[in-house]
């Protein structure tokens, strides 16, 4: 062979070997975001949860708390009359509101 036949030869091996290498690490590459994508899911459904847990406490601590402080919810009592619990200066319903802010169904 001719000098430049074997260079043009080594050149196209160098290329596919370069070739061959990208696409092992492309390879690898897909397999690591696959590995952390699956992590991700499963931390998020974890996450989602123990939120799912913590909103239902919450809703329950509000619950309790409320019956305390206004026992005759979702009534209060306005001039010794039970009125629906609507108006938005009722406390139950300020502290409700909060709550639900917080994403809390109260």
């Amino acid at each position: 062979m001719s000098d430049v036949t074997t260079e043009l030869a080594m050149e196209a091996n160098d290329k596919a070997m370069e070739i061959a290498r990208l696409k092992a690490e492309n390879d690898r590459l897909r397999e690591s975001v696959k590995r952390l994508m699956t992590q991700r899911d499963e931390r998020l459904a974890r996450a989602e949860a123990d939120n799912a847990e913590l909103r239902e406490l919450c809703a329950t601590v509000i619950d309790d708390w409320m019956s305390k402080v206004c026992p005759s919810f979702p009534f209060c009592e306005f001039g010794g009359e039970y009125q629906d619990c609507t108006d938005e200066t009722c406390g139950n319903q300020i502290y409700r509101q909060m709550a639900r802010e917080l994403g809390v169904d109260a």
